[in-house]
């Protein structure tokens, strides 16, 4: 992860993070959502979560994904030409771009390489960011993820505080908490 966050860029209203490709293969970060009530550790509960990926684009030689794992919901395409496949496996939604086609930065006008999933009563979930590379690229890479229903004109989003974040160099890998 080379900025957890990016703004000014995009919808800043989502979270936006830039990764480093890993060169030949697939190469991905995890990021792990949960909703916890105020000033507790404790599970909250929401009625419907539908994050959204913005902009999963690409080229000849590196392809964007993105996976939600909501262990289960929905997934629905924001177009009616995606540029984009998504298959469902044991309630996980993976998304890749197919098409090759590059967008300028985060392209929130670009509706065929988007899409989202809902989940009704959840807690917590897991987002996997990465490129599928046939090129030996090292490339970064910018993502988005909306945490509802993407929507311009009467998007809101609830505050976020970043509360702790720590990185961890396990086994050749970087396990990322926050």
């Amino acid at each position: 992860v080379v900025e957890i966050d990016q703004k000014g860029v995009g919808f800043d209203n989502a979270l936006q993070p830039k990764i480093k490709s890993g060169g030949n293969g697939i190469s991905y970060a995890v990021f792990s959502v949960k909703f916890v009530e105020t000033n507790t550790v404790k599970p909250a509960l929401l009625y419907s979560v539908t994050p959204t990926n913005l902009d999963l684009d690409g080229n000849n030689n590196l392809k964007e994904f993105c996976e939600f794992d909501l262990k289960g919901g929905t997934a629905t395409f924001m177009s009616n030409n995606p540029e984009i496949s998504v298959t469902a496996c044991n309630g996980k939604f993976m998304a890749q771009n197919v098409a090759g086609n590059e967008y300028n930065e985060i392209d929130t006008s670009a509706s065929a390489v988007m899409f989202n999933v809902k989940r009704y009563n959840i807690s917590e979930f897991t987002i996997r960011l990465g490129a599928i590379v046939t090129n030996n690229s090292n490339a970064a890479r910018q993502y988005s993820v909306y945490m509802k229903e993407f929507t311009i004109a009467n998007a809101t989003t609830l505050p976020l505080t970043l509360v702790d974040f720590n990185a961890l160099l396990k086994n050749d890998k970087v396990q990322l908490n926050w």
